[in-house]
C-alpha cells in the first residue's frame, strides 16, 4: 500500500507528501468502480492511512460518478491530510 502512494505507484497526488517540510509516508489503495455502462463516469475512491508505520488517521473518499480514484478522490484526501498534519 505504501508503494501505491509513492513515485511509480498510482496515487500521484500523494507522492512525496510533505507538511511543514516534513515527509509523511502514506499507505493507500485507489479504485475506479464502473457502473451503468460505457456512457457513465465510474465511481472514484481511495482509502489511506498515515503515517504508514504508525497511523494517526484513516481516510476513505468515495466520489460517485466522478472519474478515476487517483484523479478525483486522492486530491480530496490530500486536502484532509494537509489539514490533519498541519495541526
Amino acid at each position: 500500500m505504501i508503494e501505491s502512494c509513492s513515485p511509480g505507484g498510482v496515487a500521484w497526488p500523494l507522492f512525496d507528501f510533505k507538511v511543514k517540510g516534513k515527509e509523511v509516508k502514506i499507505a493507500c489503495k485507489t479504485g475506479t468502480a464502473e457502473h451503468g455502462g460505457e456512457k457513465t463516469l465510474p465511481h472514484a475512491w481511495i482509502t489511506l492511512f498515515a503515517p504508514a508505520y504508525k497511523p494517526e488517521i484513516v481516510v476513505t473518499i468515495l466520489a460517485e460518478s466522478s472519474g478515476e480514484g487517483s484523479n478525483v478522490a486522492a486530491p480530496i484526501a490530500k486536502k484532509i491530510l494537509k489539514e490533519w498534519f498541519s495541526r
